[in-house]
């Protein structure tokens, strides 16, 4: 884990090895009522560690990348990986991020449109949006696990279409993906078997100031 100054070039300040604590097995949620039944290795690792940083002014970047998505997308070429950002405000922010509840749907079923709950919980009782948005890349084939470069590029680089594919239509324009901005209610077609990549992204508001961002 790469961590960053929040200063202008954006320094590399240290690195953190974050191990894996847990990995158990979860009951993935079907994401529609499908006829045919399908079964679906999902597992959910948990990785706790101590980032110790001293107290500024300015805050400071956490980036975690790697290698690789499932082959064969339909949306996205193959060799983008994924990055893993968080970003640690000065000590003036009090603050709790929301968090995402439940496991999301692996799979939904051809010409069957869905819709599933992807909500998240605020423990400060801020507002909370929801948008579709664009995938973060990562590392690649040739690089899965990259190094922490000197200085940090923001925005994180992201993932790039195939012809025809989009945030907001990343099942193609035959497809259908659509979020309710203030519930997370997600309704999704496709009507083309395969991988598809997507990512939603809730922001947090106070007092009509958006202060934090978390993706799924």
């Amino acid at each position: 884990l790469g961590v960053y100054k929040d200063t202008l070039n954006k320094q590399l300040y240290k690195t953190v090895q974050i191990p894996l604590i847990t990995t158990i097995s979860v009951n993935p949620p079907q994401g529609s009522n499908c006829s045919n039944s399908v079964t679906v290795c999902l597992q959910e690792g948990t990785y706790i560690g101590n980032v110790d940083v001293p107290l500024t002014t300015h805050g400071y970047h956490l980036v975690f990348e790697r290698c690789c998505r499932n082959t064969n997308q339909v949306n996205i070429p193959d060799n983008f990986g994924q990055s893993y950002y968080a970003f640690i405000p000065s000590a003036s922010l009090k603050n709790s991020s929301p968090k995402y509840s439940g496991v999301p749907a692996p799979y939904i079923c051809v010409n069957d449109s869905t819709t599933y709950l992807n909500s998240a919980l605020d423990p400060d009782g801020d507002s909370l949006t929801y948008t579709l948005v664009r995938p973060w890349a990562g590392g690649t084939n040739t690089n899965p696990n990259p190094t922490p470069s000197a200085t940090l590029t923001l925005p994180i680089t992201p993932v790039g279409y195939n012809f025809g594919y989009s945030a907001s239509k990343p099942f193609g324009n035959s497809g259908y993906a659509g979020i309710e901005t203030t519930t997370g209610l997600t309704t999704m077609l496709t009507t083309k078997q395969g991988l598809y990549s997507m990512a939603i992204e809730v922001t947090e508001w106070r007092n009509g100031v958006a202060i934090s961002s978390i993706r799924r």
